[in-house]
């Protein structure tokens, strides 16, 4: 189950109980932990979890909340998705494999040309 706080609950409990109210959270399960230097690290986002000092997450969750939304509403059709290709990529990989098409013609064509002319040759002359 995942844990909320209002802006009221985040201004209102010091970085130690914030902290251990998470970590507390952690040890039933959920993919919050926290570090041993005090900050929260949030797992199972992406291939390494997401860490940050409570003020950051505060400023993240509570200040910028509404324009972050706004943001990925705004950016839908650009933003990727996990496991999407990016155009980027695509063209790249597509490049890659013409170039890769072109590089074994070439070889086709040198081997058959060595073939054909080894082929060619009269013994003892």
């Amino acid at each position: 189950m995942a844990m909320f706080f209002t802006a009221e609950d985040l201004q209102s409990m010091s970085q130690d109980e914030l902290l251990a109210k998470l970590n507390a959270k952690s040890q039933e399960g959920e993919r919050i932990k926290m570090t041993e230097k005090g900050g929260v690290s949030v797992y199972g986002m992406g291939k390494f979890p997401v860490t940050l000092y409570p003020p950051s997450w505060t400023k993240l969750l509570v200040d910028m909340r509404d324009e972050i939304i706004q943001f990925l509403l705004d950016n839908e059709a650009e933003l990727r998705k996990r496991g999407e290709v990016s155009k980027a990529q695509a063209k790249a990989a597509a490049k890659a494999a013409a170039e890769a098409a072109k590089a074994a013609e070439a070889v086709a064509k040198a081997r058959a040309a060595q073939g054909s002319s080894t082929g060619s040759a009269k013994p003892g002359q």
